[in-house]
């Protein structure tokens, strides 16, 4: 029999995926636009959402921010950042965007690995219940999702990671990708990544999770 765990922080509320992390449910999920590179971003706002430390109405209208909160610091730090992020973020980006905002407030773990050790330590992250922002690999694919949950075994053997995916429509679900971390396959892309139309098989490269202190 297989079990779906899921960091206690997220639920579902009126068909939304929210986080009870406020007195009142709050919406997480966020969509990045069609033409811009900021999904690293989007996964980071979502996991400051599950966290409570900005609100949905804030992460919605967010060029309106006082730039004196700690949520108007982060995005004046992504204002320096090349137009729509056209070149992408790194781990050390989004580590930087957090250290010029949140740092008081978010204790963070880095996984500068790859392949199996980033799985291993997304997983740990995960049972402590702290969102993990991941950085995966693909043919012609670089991309940034937000691990929040995994499937598991009686026998304890985990073989899916479940992600939001700022790149995809929202659903009423706790998640909207997954990852197959069980049935590998050989080279430089061994995990496949189940939820898409066509077979695409990925590598993992970097990590960060984010708990509040």
């Amino acid at each position: 029999m297989k079990t779906i765990k899921v960091i206690s922080l997220l639920d579902i509320n009126d068909g939304h995926l929210a986080t009870k992390s406020l007195k009142n449910y709050n919406q997480v999920f966020l969509q990045q636009g069609s033409i811009d590179g900021a999904c690293g971003p989007y996964t980071l706002l979502m996991a400051l959402l599950i966290l409570g430390l900005i609100d949905y109405d804030q992460a919605t209208d967010m060029w309106w921010e006082k730039k004196s909160t700690r949520f108007g610091k982060l995005i004046k730090s992504m204002q320096t950042h090349d137009t729509l992020f056209q070149s992408g973020t790194d781990l050390e980006d989004l580590k930087h965007l957090v250290d010029n905002s949140f740092k008081k407030n978010i204790d963070i773990a880095l996984s500068e690995s790859k392949g199996k050790q980033v799985v291993n330590f997304v997983l740990e992250e995960l049972k402590s219940n702290k969102p993990v922002i991941i950085g995966i690999n693909g043919k012609e694919l670089a991309h940034w999702m937000l691990a929040i949950g995994f499937e598991e075994d009686e026998h304890g053997q985990i073989s899916k990671i479940f992600f939001l995916d700022p790149s995809q429509p929202n659903k009423s679900n706790y998640w909207i990708a997954s990852i197959n971390i069980k049935d590998t396959y050989h080279g430089r892309y061994p995990y496949q990544w189940v939820d898409q139309s066509e077979e695409t098989l990925i590598s993992f490269e970097h990590a960060m999770s984010l708990g509040s202190k």
